[in-house]
């Protein structure tokens, strides 16, 4: 990669900081990451071919095809882009199925299985689940001639299962081989499904007598959405953005934003007040998926049903999905006021489940029986965001989600809750992962699970960020843009890049919102600027800024002394431009000693206390 300017090599030092052990050239590659050398090299991906084979060998016979895919969006969009295979090979899917959240729960359940046995076909075709569900695919290997699964759940040891010999398991993750499930074990099952869509277009071009169509135009163009749809999912599913994750969004969110049912979304936000500012999905970044098209594609398959996000990915004309999309949209709103509920709950009790967090290094669990389900996962994400340790939440019928932090294996923590006899079922990976517990309605099974859970997060914590950019107010500073788009996209394994700033030079301040909870200035330095916000950071639920009086104030007025935040990038409609934003978590100010809400005299002439907001979290 060429270091010529300022911005280059801030960006060059921010990956030298962050992983010190990468050699040069995998430097370069993680700036130049190039999706043509990374799907040269797809034959070295285990059962891939296999798969191709099989499937192409379906199409050209005309088989019946069913799909079976999870509810949220990876299932969802992995779902689609097979599905867009199939319709531009000219044999589109018999059936297109997703299991009921309340009524069949994660995957290959025993009600969901009941269903595909119901409506058999040649081949079946299962997304994003399945890996740990052997019983279930030995039942479904008498129905079907074919089975393929592909899926990137975890095992806790790297095992292909015994399968029949009519099903193809298609997982990077679980193959003995390090050196596979360090390149590819990381894809999400999006990614899986576009780089099986890429191979199955190869095969088919290289068949002897070709039909006349698809055309070489068409499958360019079916390549193209799967590449869309897989860049949605390597987001919204939290997989690190490295490696072939990384190349997929880098190149992928350009056709993501072509995709029907993301402008359908974008549009709907518009129309119901959901955004202020129209959005541009024609400029759609990685921030936008995780935090506006992403929850609205898992909400439909959490709180009400999937088949609401399938015919919205599905679908192919956007006039046509403005009543699916309203309805997509609505239904993300009730989620997010569910949502508020539960994690309002888990955060008053937290105190009283840990019982002295700070002295106690363990995660934390909450269970309810009166949590939805559909949101536990949300706020198990919201209760490591405010403790920083793993976090598991349990809701209605024994269902439980958990989020963890680098350092413990929340999947491999729950495959052992399996195996152990407490869970009936779950799975997950490093990050994330859901289960339901084995006998839900006995107090002893949450106890027994929450004493495993203790002891096997001790000592675990967060660690805190790196700091990426560090600046002082009226100083210089780099090109946050261009910094910005050297080092994006951001998400899980690459997080936003921090930025410290002391002493902050602040102009045009406000408080903005309907309760006045949110914050934004203009961030000052030598012949540059940045706009900063902060969100929920008001009188109503900050002390700190309600005894100072700010809310009424410039934050400038409480002698801010140094500020903390990350990087957001967006096209902003009003200026027509893409502009990079600080979103502020954190300010420590100083005051004099009478004024400090922490009532810390100390003796000292001032004192130093902290005010922190809701960062990054504000979405839609």
């Amino acid at each position: 990669m060429p270091l010529a300017d300022e911005s280059s090599l801030v960006a060059h030092e921010v990956i030298r900081r962050r992983f010190p052990d990468w050699p040069e050239a995998v430097i370069a590659d993680f700036f130049s990451p190039s999706l043509i050398e990374a799907t040269r090299r797809v034959d070295d991906v285990p059962h891939l071919d296999a798969a191709a084979q099989i499937m192409l060998s379906h199409v050209i016979a005309g088989s019946g095809i069913v799909l079976f895919g999870d509810y949220d969006a990876d299932g969802v969009c992995s779902l689609s882009s097979i599905g867009r295979v199939l319709d531009a090979l000219g044999v589109p899917p018999s059936e297109v199925l997703v299991p009921d959240r309340l009524a069949d729960g994660h995957g290959l359940s025993a009600s969901a299985v009941d269903r595909l046995v119901a409506a058999p076909a040649d081949l079946l075709v299962v997304l994003d689940c399945g890996t740990t569900s052997v019983q279930a695919l030995e039942r479904l290997a008498g129905y079907y001639a074919d089975i393929v699964v592909l899926d990137h759940h975890g095992m806790n040891e790297p095992c292909r299962p015994a399968l029949p010999d009519n099903v193809v398991l298609l997982n990077p993750a679980i193959e003995p081989d390090a050196r596979v499930r360090q390149d590819w074990g990381i894809a999400c099952t999006g990614v899986l499904a576009y780089l099986l869509g890429l191979h199955i277009g190869r095969l088919w071009r290289r068949r002897p007598a070709r039909p006349a169509t698809p055309t070489d135009a068409d499958l360019k163009d079916m390549l193209h959405d799967c590449l869309g749809l897989g860049a949605i999912t390597a987001v919204a599913d939290m997989v690190p953005l490295l490696g072939i994750n990384r190349a997929v969004v880098r190149h992928g969110l350009r056709y993501s934003g072509d995709l029907p049912g993301i402008i359908a979304i974008a549009g709907s936000l518009g129309r119901l007040g959901v955004v202020k500012k129209a959005l541009r999905p024609d400029q759609i970044t990685a921030e936008d998926v995780g935090f506006r098209y992403g929850p609205i594609l898992n909400a439909a398959g959490r709180i009400a049903h999937g088949s609401t996000a399938i015919a919205l990915m599905r679908g192919r004309v956007v006039d046509d999905l403005v009543d699916v999309a309203n309805e997509a949209v609505a239904i993300n709103l009730r989620r997010r006021d569910v949502q508020a509920d539960v994690v309002e709950t888990c955060l008053a009790r937290l105190e009283a489940v840990v019982q002295g967090a700070g002295e106690r290094r363990t995660g934390i669990l909450v269970r309810d029986p009166d949590f939805h389900p559909g949101v536990v996962g949300l706020a198990a994400s919201r209760l490591l965001e405010t403790t920083g340790r793993p976090a598991i939440v349990i809701g209605a019928g024994g269902a439980g989600s958990g989020r963890s932090v680098p350092g413990f294996n929340i999947g491999d923590f729950v495959r052992a809750g399996v195996e152990g006899g407490l869970l009936a079922k779950g799975g997950g990976h490093a990050g994330a992962a859901g289960f339901t517990l084995a006998d839900a309605e006995n107090p002893e099974s949450h106890l027994d699970l929450a004493r495993m859970f203790e002891l096997a997060t001790e000592g675990v914590v967060r660690a805190d960020p790196l700091v990426d950019l560090s600046l002082t107010g009226g100083g210089p500073a780099p090109d946050f843009l261009r910094v910005y788009r050297e080092l994006a996209p951001f998400g899980m394994g690459f997080p936003a890049l921090r930025v410290r700033i002391d002493r902050p030079v602040i102009q045009h301040q406000k408080w903005f919102g309907a309760n006045r909870n949110h914050w934004k200035g203009i961030l000052v330095f030598a012949g540059a600027s940045i706009e900063g916000v902060m969100f929920g950071t008001g009188a109503s639920n900050c002390p700190a800024i309600r005894d100072l009086g700010m809310e009424k104030r410039d934050i400038g007025s409480g002698a801010p002394v140094v500020l903390l935040g990350t990087l957001r990038g967006q096209f902003d409609t009003y200026f027509d431009r893409f502009v990079v934003n600080v979103i502020v978590d954190t300010i420590f100010f100083e005051t004099e000693p009478s004024q400090s809400p922490s009532g810390d005299k100390g003796g000292a002439d001032t004192s130093v206390f902290q005010v922190s907001g809701a960062g990054s979290r504000a979405g839609v």
